[in-house]
């Protein structure tokens, strides 16, 4: 199912139909059993972060309801969040090892050690599968209790009025905190900038049927942008993990070898990141919005 408005289509029927149907599957994957434990939280997450870009577009359009129904879909998630950590630990050393380990012999040693400590942390995240079930019981009837509600949902607003303030605040959030990233260079800072990018990202998406010849080629860019942060942000999550457990690992040289491997790849991607930045975030927000706005009733 699309994550997309239909032209034509009237922004409070289409941002219920679009939640209802992002929610919708979320339950379904839950239930279904022949998918992994991991493959549910990850697309669950997923697609809750799908319906929050969603809010954020309408935001303006929703008022009170808007804070609501975030706070609710992110006190869900968090209950996910410890799971998850442990998912991109060992995801993000996963793919540095495959990617490196085979140039050096430095490294394929380094890995079996300090992949059995990223386990252990794993399993010390995650809890025991008792508790695990239980978080999934009561996300699950958290997230139900929201798409239960979606039809309450009343946008004060018409139109490109409903999106217009929600997609021109959002970019300009995004290019706010390029600035930041690029001059202070902290890990929360590009922590922050690809929250806000994947936040543009989802409403180029929703709003792709207007103008798709253009804004299909920018969001792929965007996206390309947002897997680049992503992954940064994946290496600094394990960074944190390999630097918080000194009694574990100390300051071994499988230690030392993975760390720097962490902070060169970390160091690229982030390059990329800004390269790419420094064209997608250009425009004033005014600019950027009007066309869209302009191709709304045609």
């Amino acid at each position: 199912m699309a994550y997309r408005f239909k032209r034509g289509e009237k922004v409070e029927q289409g941002a219920h139909r679009i939640a209802a149907e992002q929610l919708d599957e979320l339950l379904g994957e839950l239930d279904d059993d022949s998918i992994s434990v991991d493959e549910r939280i990850h697309s669950s997450r997923k697609r809750g972060k799908r319906v929050r870009g969603l809010l954020r577009l309408v935001r303006p359009a929703l008022g009170s309801i808007y804070r609501a129904e975030n706070e609710s879909l992110r006190d869900a998630a968090r209950l996910l969040s410890p799971a998850r950590d442990g998912q991109i630990i060992i995801a993000a050393f996963d793919a540095l090892a495959q990617r490196d380990a085979a140039e050096d012999q430095s490294i394929a040693a380094a890995n079996s050690i300090v992949r059995d400590s990223l386990l252990k942390r794993r399993r010390e995240l995650v809890g025991e599968p008792s508790d695990l079930q239980d978080r999934l019981v009561e996300y699950r009837e958290r997230i139900a209790a929201i798409r239960n509600r979606i039809g309450d949902w009343r946008l004060k607003k018409k139109g490109i009025r409903a999106v217009r303030q929600g997609f021109q605040r959002t970019y300009a959030a995004a290019q706010s905190a390029f600035a930041i990233a690029s001059e202070n260079g902290a890990p929360d800072a590009f922590h922050q900038w690809r929250r806000r990018v994947k936040d543009h990202w989802c409403h180029l998406l929703l709003l792709e049927s207007l103008w798709p010849q253009v804004l299909q080629s920018h969001s792929d860019r965007v996206n390309e942008l947002a897997g680049h942060l992503g992954e940064a942000n994946d290496l600094a999550v394990l960074l944190q993990t390999l630097q918080s457990n000194p009694e574990e690992l100390g300051e071994s040289e499988p230690k030392k070898v993975i760390v720097k491997l962490v902070s060169e790849r970390q160091e690229r991607l982030r390059a990329k990141a800004k390269t790419l930045g420094a064209d997608l975030f250009q425009a004033k927000p005014k600019r950027i919005t009007s066309p869209i706005a302009k191709l709304w009733k045609v």
